[in-house]
């Protein structure tokens, strides 16, 4: 069976712009992650700083 090379690059478009979408959303997602542990956590220990990020990563 012979595959027509015009419907492989547009899947294989449509898999990199899927797998930008992850990987912008993951970056999104890790952003907002230490946006939320910066600010308050300037006084707190380091071990506290690793449980949580331990629970969201759950």
């Amino acid at each position: 069976m012979t595959r027509d090379p015009q419907v492989t690059i547009v899947d294989n478009g449509r898999k990199m712009s899927r797998l930008g979408r992850f990987s912008s959303t993951l970056g999104q997602n890790l952003s907002t992650v230490g946006r939320n542990l910066s600010p308050p956590d300037r006084n707190m220990s380091p071990f506290v700083k690793v449980d949580r990020l331990e629970s969201l990563a759950r």
